[in-house]
């Protein structure tokens, strides 16, 4: 993942995440990334949803590589983040952006090979809700594949310590950890 495509390297999340000037920041969600890329070469799937996208990385990074879907979605909650992906990623061939309400729509019923939900559900209130979702999303023998960080025990303590020093330093983004 050294090097990263332009239209990666512009969001949101790769500018202060993968490409911090912490290289333990760096580090960190670079490996994510990288498992996250691994996995995916493995479960295959030519119809891939990302629930909860993001900037698009994981999605532009995926699309980068071979064998890509035939068609990737990226699915976020606000219209100005999926205008911010459809931007960057114009010309990306077979990789679409919309607002997670969108995918109501009948079209997506049983549609996914595959759908990735990275570092999303820890942040919804009814995780059972958004699991029946999934189940209508994916397609008969699909694949749901889910990534939750660590947040118990002494990873929970590293982890806000080097944010908070992270904060410091201005390093990220760490809402509450400045100043």
């Amino acid at each position: 993942m050294s090097l990263l495509p332009d239209s990666v390297r512009a969001g949101f999340y790769a500018q202060k995440q993968i490409n911090s000037r912490s290289r333990l920041i760096a580090w960190s969600h670079r490996g994510r990334f990288a498992t996250g890329l691994r996995l995916a070469r493995e479960v295959g799937g030519a119809r891939t949803l990302d629930y909860g996208c993001g900037d698009g990385t994981f999605l532009g990074l995926l699309m980068d590589g071979q064998p890509a879907p035939r068609i990737a979605v990226g699915a976020e909650l606000t219209t100005a983040i999926v205008a911010d992906c459809r931007d960057r990623f114009k010309a990306q061939k077979g990789l679409h952006f919309m607002v997670i309400e969108d995918l109501d729509r009948p079209a997506h019923q049983s549609a996914y090979d595959v759908i990735y939900c990275m570092e999303v559900l820890e942040h919804v209130v009814d995780p059972a809700a958004m699991l029946d979702t999934f189940k209508r999303l994916l397609a008969p023998g699909g694949t749901l594949v889910i990534s939750v960080p660590i947040e118990t025990g002494i990873p929970v303590v590293v982890k806000q310590i080097v944010r908070q020093i992270a904060g410091w330093r201005g390093v990220g983004h760490y809402p509450g950890t400045t100043g």
